[in-house]
């Protein structure tokens, strides 16, 4: 059963969950300094550092949701269900290495869930008879194929005697039986190890007698000893799964999966929700509308910098809307805001004055120039002096303007619930009332976004 939960970034009573079995890895936890009221150290906490689940040798789990996840304790599970979907999707959308323990990977687990759903995929497709066979091989045993060993086998002469060697055997396989049982250990085994995550029926069968976990080695083999003989793709993919499965299951104790970077996963999840559910950008505040799908958002490349073609900016996501207003937004998994952000800042000031994406941000670009650019160089530009030189010409007759409008800038932040925030407004004593030099904080209910991400059909509520 789910036992209980935690919030990654916020404290936990890690010798709690110790004494219930739960184990804790290197990274998995942290020391923070402890804030008093007056901002005075108050000493050190421990902090949770990653999102996933922990699972104990009594098949109790504890769940670790994101930041600033909407927790009750009554829909523990099926949050929990949410939380596990979400992590497969993003691992399906971007693989990596779930098995072992190798620092490196964000995403990590010590069970072969990817082999698991392969096998599950051929189960739902073809189920699971399968034919016996018999295989003919030499120096396994059985009884003697004489054709076989005349026509491959060789003959010597050992003490003066003719000698044929090797003898081919024939051995019956019963192929369905274990490969059905296979298939229903590793099916039925998974579900009733993640019930509480993995909403897929199981195979209806009896759960198999045979020790699958105890005999690892031995299933390997066998399946490697089907692989040799079987030529169909579906069976072969199959054999692979079921393979690499019993290869790196472990013979019971505890599991996990962990995510130490779901700051990405946020990113994706943004991306999708926006894409499904912005509907405009409005005095400062970002609106939204349940899947009215009006916008694309995307993350381009610039190249401010004259001096330097290898200097870049990247926004997470940017827009034109039809009322030719730049958008642009940044995915921020914080716990909390701290500060000016200085990099929102800089992509206002650098896109203000932007003349648009026909216009290539260097001379070494792979773009087409404008054939107004031809025109008036002669010809393709061959230095990043004479273009820029260019372009300043014609901005300063007006042949060429600005192509935008506006540039609104906000950054994404999760939380329990949907609200917002002005984060920065230029002076009037920097400047003369620039409507572009503000930025808001948009912050989004987690769990909405969540929802969206694993089946873009949840509605939105409660956008102010």
């Amino acid at each position: 059963m789910i036992v209980d939960y935690a919030i990654e970034g916020a404290p936990i009573d890690k010798s709690k969950y110790q004494e219930l079995g739960f184990t804790f890895g290197d990274l998995d936890v942290r020391k923070r300094e402890k804030k008093s009221k007056s901002g005075k150290n108050d000493g050190f906490e421990i902090v949770c550092d990653f999102t996933g689940f922990l699972i104990n040798n009594e098949n109790d789990v504890l769940t670790v949701f994101p930041k600033h996840f909407p927790r009750k304790k009554e829909n523990i599970e099926n949050d929990s269900h949410l939380l596990f979907n979400v992590l497969m999707k993003a691992q399906n959308k971007k693989p990596v290495s779930m098995i072992g323990q190798n620092t490196t990977n964000n995403f990590q687990s010590d069970y072969p869930f990817d082999p698991f759903f392969r096998v599950y995929d051929y189960f739902s497709e073809f189920g699971l008879l399968f034919e016996d066979r018999k295989l003919i091989k030499p120096n396994q045993g059985g009884r003697i194929k004489w054709k076989e060993t005349i026509s491959k086998g060789e003959f010597y002469v050992e003490r003066g005697k003719t000698v044929l060697f090797p003898f081919y055997y024939e051995r019956k396989y019963n192929f369905s039986t274990f490969l059905t049982e296979a298939m229903i250990f590793a099916i039925d085994y998974t579900l009733m190890k993640f019930k509480y995550f993995i909403d897929l029926s199981d195979t209806g069968r009896e759960f198999p007698d045979f020790d699958f976990l105890g005999s690892k080695d031995y299933v390997v083999e066998v399946l490697h000893s089907y692989k040799e003989t079987e030529f169909k793709d579906s069976k072969i993919e199959l054999l692979d799964a079921l393979i690499a499965f019993f290869t790196q299951i472990k013979a019971g104790g505890n599991y996990y999966l962990k995510h130490y970077s779901f700051k990405s996963v946020w990113e994706n999840m943004v991306e999708e929700f926006l894409n499904g559910n912005f509907e405009s950008f409005t005095s400062g505040e970002l609106k939204l509308k349940s899947n009215v799908r009006k916008a694309r958002f995307k993350k381009p490349t610039f190249y401010p910098n004259s001096l330097n073609d290898s200097h870049y900016f990247q926004p997470d996501y940017y827009f034109v809307d039809e009322l030719r207003n730049q958008i642009i937004f940044d995915a921020k998994y914080y716990s909390k805001v701290h500060g000016m952000n200085y990099k929102q800042i800089c992509y206002n000031m650098f896109l203000e004055g932007y003349i648009g994406k026909e216009y290539p941000d260097n001379t070494k670009s792979s773009a087409v120039f404008p054939k107004s650019v031809l025109s008036g160089m002669g010809g393709y530009p061959t230095s990043d002096i004479s273009y820029y030189g260019y372009i300043e010409r014609e901005r300063s007759s007006k042949s060429i303007a600005p192509k935008y409008n506006n540039v609104f800038s906000a950054l994404i932040l999760p939380s329990e619930e949907r609200k917002r925030r002005q984060h920065f407004q230029l002076s009037s004593i920097y400047a003369e009332g620039d409507p572009n030099l503000f930025i808001s904080e948009e912050y989004f209910n987690i769990k909405e976004v969540m929802q969206y991400y694993v089946n873009n059909r949840f509605v939105i509520t409660n956008d102010k």
